[in-house]
């Protein structure tokens, strides 16, 4: 009998560890399922999936609200002004109504917080408030068309929103000078953050990964600032400008975008330094098309376009891959040895001053200066070696006496043509004499010999006229093999420097520095030539007149 029943016991005992170990595993196991599902909803839908506890939601209807006096039938608290805005919070709507939370047409200030929206089409739309009465802070908008809409609302505050799975997660439209901070629009059909004609705002610290479109899009919003915002693993750009001058991006974090980190269409002036751009598709960052006078440094570009030959594109105009000021560029996990970084895009633009180039590697400023000073240099010292040897002999000897022989020629001739012989006495008689102070004698012979005398002094003037115009013919025959030299100097030493230190070797880079020295080295020339032109027209004018 009491072997039955130790048996029994046994039995039992068995029994019942066996139905502690299903349990165990079956509550395992659930609790396994639960948690991947969880894991797999988030990712996919949350629409059917409980609110966690630790947000005390109160349910509400769908909240419309077309005037000031709809804020008080609501009875929500608050009494409008800057200090005391009407609060609407802590409420979860869920409706198929357009939109869960909608104001329009007001005038007092209002705070949408801490609320749950889920609506068939947008969460929470706001449209025609007044400028800076509108924040909607720490709310959840999920599975809409649009989690949070702003239309013709400028000023406009957004933090710490949660916007996902939605078409897009933040929209404004018209709803300038708004600021957007902290916000993560994840998961959505296109667009995570998404501004339209909204000139002037800010969007900081937002998160914006996993969407379908791009990441944050600025279009037709100049003068906006992108700082420290995280746009990864999106199915375009990271951030994309289109038609937004004058903006600023800095500190973004742009990773593993199926397009490029950053892109700038018809976008001019704007300021794009100390972001990251790390392994994006194509890109790190590209200027398209109408994209002129941007300034691009200090960005950190790694494994960005991993198949082409550059991480960046530049298809605009006058951009500037470096800080003119400091002369420093950006930072390029592919520039090897090389000194410079070569962008790809039609206008062949460079980052002259890469942060991580070697050591060894000459400042460009020095190079121009080099390559500027040096064929300056090599033109004077062929001047130098031309013009002793042979200029200065051949005018010792041939130019210098000529014009002394001249010279003296004409004094001889000019004395001899002012006198004339007396016919009477023969004593010589000055041009300036109307009669013969010896003999007295005015006799009309004497009259015709100055007439005679007067016409070759004119021939003789003339003459002299002539030769300074020889002379100055010279001097600007000396200018022009003065100009030839210098072609001759400057030319093969520029082509020559240009291609050697014209920053990596761009040909076209050297034939612009054998330009400018050219402009340098034969302007003393052209000075020579184009002032003596005006004398030489002086001097025929001089000839005409005294002919005449």
């Amino acid at each position: 009998m009491q072997r039955k029943n130790i048996i029994y016991n046994k039995i039992i005992v068995g029994i019942v560890l066996a139905l502690v170990i299903l349990f165990s595993i079956r509550v395992e196991t659930e609790l396994d399922i639960t948690l991947n599902n969880y894991y797999h909803v988030t990712k996919t839908d949350v629409r059917n999936v409980q609110i966690p506890i630790s947000f005390d939601f109160t349910p509400h209807v769908p909240i419309e609200i077309v005037s000031d006096d709809n804020f008080t039938d609501y009875g929500f608290p608050g009494s409008g002004n800057t200090t005391h805005p009407y609060i609407i919070e802590n409420y979860i709507i869920t409706t198929t109504d357009y939109a869960g939370i909608y104001i329009s047409g007001t005038t007092k200030y209002f705070l949408i917080r801490n609320c749950y929206v889920d609506a068939e089409y947008n969460s929470i739309y706001i449209e025609n408030v007044a400028d800076g009465t509108t924040s909607i802070i720490n709310n959840i908008c999920n599975n809409n068309s649009i989690g949070i809409y702003l239309r013709y609302s400028s000023g406009c505050t957004l933090t710490n929103n949660t916007c996902n799975k939605s078409f897009d997660g933040i929209y404004l439209y018209s709803s300038s000078d708004s600021t957007i901070t902290e916000n993560t629009c994840n998961n959505n059909y296109e667009y995570g953050i998404y501004l339209s004609s909204s000139s002037g705002s800010t969007l900081t610290d937002n998160t914006c990964t996993f969407n379908n479109g791009h990441g944050i899009s600025l279009e037709d919003s100049s003068g906006s600032t992108l700082t420290d915002n995280t746009c990864t693993n999106n199915a375009w750009s990271g951030i994309i400008l289109e038609g937004s001058s004058g903006s600023t991006l800095t500190d973004n974090t742009c990773i593993n975008n199926n397009n490029d980190g950053i892109t700038l269409i018809s976008s001019d002036s704007c300021l794009i330094t100390y972001n990251l751009l790390q392994e994006n598709e194509e890109y790190g960052i590209y200027l398209g098309s109408g994209s002129s006078s941007n300034i691009i440094h200090h960005n950190t570009f790694i494994d960005n376009n991993i198949s082409g030959a550059s991480q960046a594109t530049d298809e605009g105009e006058n951009n500037k891959w470096y800080d003119s000021e400091t002369k420093e560029g950006n930072w390029w996990s592919d520039l090897e040895a090389y000194c410079t970084y070569n962008i790809d895009g039609t206008t062949n633009s460079k980052d002259k001053y890469p942060l991580n180039r070697a050591q060894n590697c000459l400042n460009p400023a020095v190079i121009s200066t080099i390559s500027i000073v040096i064929p300056v240099l090599v033109s004077l010292a062929v001047l130098a070696l031309v013009i002793p040897k042979y200029g200065v002999p051949y005018t010792k000897k041939t130019v210098i006496p000529y014009l002394r022989k001249r010279k003296a020629e004409a004094e001889r001739q000019l004395l001899k043509a002012s006198l004339i012989t007396c016919p009477n006495c023969g004593n010589n008689i000055e041009l300036s004499s109307q009669f013969c102070e010896k003999c007295g004698t005015t006799s009309p012979e004497i009259r015709t010999r100055l007439i005679v005398r007067h016409k070759k002094l004119k021939n003789l003037e003339l003459d002299e006229l002539e030769s300074r115009r020889a002379s100055l013919n010279r001097i600007q025959i000396f200018a022009v093999i003065l100009f030839v030299v210098a072609i001759l100097g400057g030319v093969p030493s520029g082509i020559l420097l240009g291609f050697a230190l014209g920053w990596g070797g761009d040909v076209g880079l050297g034939i612009f520095l054998v330009i400018l020295c050219l402009v340098f080295i034969i302007s003393i020339p052209l000075i020579i030539i184009f002032v003596i032109k005006p004398n030489k027209k002086a001097l025929k004018i001089e000839m005409i007149k005294r002919i005449q």
